[in-house]
C-alpha cells in the first residue's frame, strides 16, 4: 500500500488542468481539477464541470497507483 503523501505529490502536478476520470474505458466525469484531499479511507476530488458547477468525486484508496507521463492508473 502506498502512502497518501506519495499520491498528494503526484495529485498535485494536475491541480488547475483538465482531468478525466475514467472507468473500465468510460468516462466518468471530466473538469478542472480545483481541490485533492485523503480523507480517512477515500480520495476526494473537487473538479469544475462548467464556471458555475462544482463536483466532489469520492474514490477508495487505491492498493497501488502508477505515475504514467500524462495519467496516473489506481489498482484495486
Amino acid at each position: 500500500m502506498k502512502l497518501p503523501e506519495e499520491i498528494e505529490k503526484n495529485i498535485l502536478n494536475y491541480l488547475q488542468k483538465r482531468v478525466i476520470f475514467i472507468n473500465e474505458n468510460k468516462h466518468y466525469k471530466e473538469g478542472v481539477l480545483l481541490l485533492f484531499s485523503v480523507k480517512d479511507f477515500y480520495l476526494n476530488f473537487t473538479i469544475s464541470c462548467d464556471r458555475k458547477e462544482r463536483k466532489v468525486i469520492e474514490i477508495p484508496y487505491p492498493f497501488e497507483f502508477r505515475s504514467k507521463k500524462n495519467h496516473i492508473e489506481f489498482d484495486y
